[in-house]
């Protein structure tokens, strides 16, 4: 009932089949080619990305802390700056006589006013 092919009828065949398995091969390897390349690209570019912004977040923290820094340096510039001006000040000595208190003033008023009336 089934024969078997004949050679060359089995070697077509065989040539064939190793033929589609070879394409397969290629075609499998090309694909995976061609996605562990674009994931190594994706990669590169997600990691300049990060560093991009990772430089980016440095710098923009370096330049407030040197604001900060500035600006401290300028306070102290300042508070020493009007520490000098105050020690090389000579200090006034102000003499004021101290009012007498109410209750003389009061004595002294009603002196003076009973020696009106009494002349």
């Amino acid at each position: 009932m089934f024969a078997p092919k004949a050679g060359s009828e089995l070697r077509s065949e065989l040539a064939g089949a190793t033929k589609k398995g070879l394409d397969y091969a290629r075609d499998t390897g090309r694909d995976f080619s061609e996605r562990a390349t674009d994931y190594y690209e994706t990669g590169i570019e997600r990691a300049s990305d990060i560093s991009d912004r990772s430089r980016d977040a440095i710098n923009e923290m370096a330049d407030r802390g040197r604001d900060l820094i500035n600006r401290q340096k300028a306070q102290f510039a300042a508070a020493i700056d009007a520490g000098k001006q105050g020690l090389s000040r000579k200090p006034r000595l102000r003499i004021r006589a101290s009012p007498a208190p109410l209750s003389m003033r009061a004595k002294k008023m009603e002196s003076a006013k009973g020696s009106r009336g009494s002349a």
